[in-house]
């Protein structure tokens, strides 16, 4: 029994090898088959082509070719048209967007953009504050209390309009 396992070692790269020259073999037939056919279609097509113009009277295909520059005039025209149709619907949904936001009581993006920029500066004048670039008097404003200004207070008295004074001005304006 040892003797044929060790035989049956040796057939298997032999085995492989024949297995792998007949699939190469295989593979060449199918290459040269397929490029026969692809040169036979190719000369196919040539041959009816030719037929098919020599068919065509010359008048025909500049009408062909003014049929195309037509269908291109047309296909930019539509391009055109679909781009501004398509930037009114997305200018419309946007406004719709603001609305629905505005009744759920949302804030709109001009508004978000807003409060940002505002936070923005906030945080620079804190970075300000924090390394003690700001000037003396806004660091009194800071500091003063609210109670220790003074107030000035002038009364200002309107005069009154006697009945007469009042009669003449209707009179003036009839």
């Amino acid at each position: 029994m040892a003797t044929s396992k060790a035989s049956t070692k040796r057939n298997v790269p032999e085995l492989v090898a024949g297995t792998l020259e007949a699939g190469r073999a295989r593979l060449e037939a199918l290459e040269k088959q397929t490029q026969e056919t692809l040169r036979e279609l190719y000369e196919r097509g040539n041959r009816e082509l030719d037929q098919l113009r020599a068919k065509l009277p010359a008048a025909d295909l500049s009408a062909l070719e003014e049929l195309r520059e037509r269908a291109r005039a047309l296909e930019a025209k539509t391009r055109g048209r679909a781009d501004s149709i398509a930037g009114e619907f997305e200018r419309r949904l946007l406004e719709l967007q603001e609305r629905l936001f505005l009744l759920a009581g949302l804030a709109t993006r001009e508004q978000v953009e807003a409060l940002g920029r505002k936070v923005d500066a906030l945080g620079r004048k804190i970075d300000r504050l924090a390394k003690g670039e700001l000037g003396a008097s806004a660091r009194r404003k800071t500091a003063a209390k609210p109670g220790t200004r003074k107030k000035t207070a002038t009364k200002k008295t309107a005069k009154k309009k006697t009945s007469a004074k009042k009669k003449a001005k209707k009179k003036a304006t009839r």
